[in-house]
């Protein structure tokens, strides 16, 4: 399969992919300062979370 893309086009998929990674960084940062923990409580609890409901 092959993928053709304008420079335009893909500016505009890197832009948006982008603003969608900044907005899920700035969500961890409001989190973590709202529970008020470091990076490090946030690392060491990703993986046990999704078994915890």
């Amino acid at each position: 399969m092959q993928w053709y893309y304008d420079k335009g086009d893909n500016r505009a998929i890197l832009m948006f992919v982008s603003s969608q990674y900044f907005k899920f960084l700035l969500a961890i940062q409001l989190k973590l300062r709202q529970s008020d923990t470091n990076t490090y409580e946030l690392n060491k609890n990703i993986g046990a979370s999704s078994f915890e409901s």
